[in-house]
């Protein structure tokens, strides 16, 4: 009754609202493609290939094929439909134009997961045909109805525990698996799961996969699903900000904060991805006893001064690189003062520049050389 109440008064408050000359609220909404009104139908099966029972309540959905001049969006595929107990489904109102079917099921590989993700949105023929090679695609001209079925491989799972250097288990940190660089450190790609959070992992010469979870009380932690390859292989812990030094007050009346830390770890316990072990996977392979220790040892600050720095509120930003690692880097707020510092980096050689705040620091980078303890003195000139 409450809630009919409450319903009815905001409806009076627009009306009057309206009334008064005054228009009402709106709300911007982002157009996406909608059901073809007449469109076509897409129904079949979808098996386990090492069974060969019916992939009970597996999801299906349709991926446009990339037109030339497109991105390979636009056109409404049917949203995803979940199979019954008998591995059927149907997708209703696809509109004119061709799909690749992608199926997503716990501990199996997705068809899409195969294949380089830069092919998905090429639209030459030769990346067309190298995902037609491992992915099913249906083409529809109008309302007919098209049948595929699709057969789903059981794919390859890791598993092991995250440890602290001291022994306790690392409970509640995310573990992801990646794909090793193709040609520079650069190209390393995070391999996300689509059936967790409901994205692909995309990214310049990976593929996608199912690489997420979280550890359990004992630090424990399994992915599955992955297709064959090499992977790497890291637990992300964050660090609270530290206590000290304060938060310097800002012009606009808030305070500058800097974030806590986030400690990608590697396999089996380095910081630098150049220096993690590399696991190779076969077809449906189980790969147990993965260790990650987590060490805050040898660990130093980088600390400092932007001179002729001016309070903007906060958004500049200081940015140090590794110059043996591209993957590794870590970063600070500029606070009023000017003062910044950095935590948790470990012994290297490194490159420093300023950003945000519509400036950019040196271009070439300042560079800082941490050994052995931290590095409290550096100075960036605007």
């Amino acid at each position: 009754m409450r809630r009919l109440l409450m319903v009815f008064f905001l409806g009076a408050m627009t009306v009057e609202a309206q009334q008064a000359g005054q228009p009402g609220p709106t709300i911007a909404l982002q157009a996406r493609p909608q059901p073809e009104a007449g469109g076509g139908t897409v129904v079949g099966h979808v098996y386990c290939g090492d069974t060969h029972a019916p992939a009970h309540l597996a999801h299906v959905s349709l991926s446009p094929v990339p037109q030339v001049g497109s991105q390979g969006g636009g056109r409404f595929g049917g949203g995803m439909v979940t199979a019954d107990m008998d591995g059927a489904f149907l997708i209703q109102g696809v509109a004119p134009g061709s799909y690749y079917v992608n199926v997503q099921m716990p501990g199996y590989v997705s068809p899409l997961q195969s294949v380089a993700s830069a092919d998905l949105t090429d639209s030459s023929a030769d990346a067309q045909l190298r995902v037609r090679q491992k992915v099913q695609m249906v083409t529809l001209s109008g309302a007919e109805s098209v049948r595929v079925d699709v057969t789903v491989d059981r794919g390859s799972a890791i598993s092991g525990v995250v440890r602290f250097d001291d022994g306790t288990p690392a409970a509640n940190v995310f573990v992801s698996v990646y794909t090793p660089p193709v040609a520079t450190a650069t190209n390393a790609t995070t391999v996300t799961s689509a059936s967790q959070f409901g994205r692909g992992g995309l990214g310049t010469g990976g593929v996608r996969g199912s690489g997420s979870t979280q550890t359990d009380d004992r630090g424990v932690f399994r992915i599955a699903g992955l297709p064959p390859g090499d992977y790497m292989v890291s637990a992300n812990v964050v660090l609270p900000a530290a206590a000290t030094p304060a938060p310097a007050p800002t012009s606009g009346g808030g305070r500058t904060f800097n974030p806590g830390t986030n400690l990608i770890v590697y396999a089996p316990a380095t910081l630098h991805r150049s220096g993690a072990t590399t696991f190779t996977l076969g077809s449906g392979d189980e790969h147990n006893g993965v260790e990650i220790t987590v060490s805050l040892r040898g660990l130093h600050v980088v600390s400092g001064h932007l001179s002729g720095s001016t309070d903007d509120g906060g958004r500049r930003r200081v940015v140090l690189h590794d110059t043996g690692d591209v993957a590794f880097s870590r970063n600070a707020l500029v606070a009023a003062d000017g003062s910044f510092r950095m935590e948790e980096v470990p012994d290297g050689d490194y490159t420093i520049t300023v950003a945000g705040g519509g400036t950019v620091g040196t271009a070439t980078g300042i560079g800082v050389a941490v050994h052995g303890g931290d590095v409290t003195d550096v100075v960036l000139t605007q």
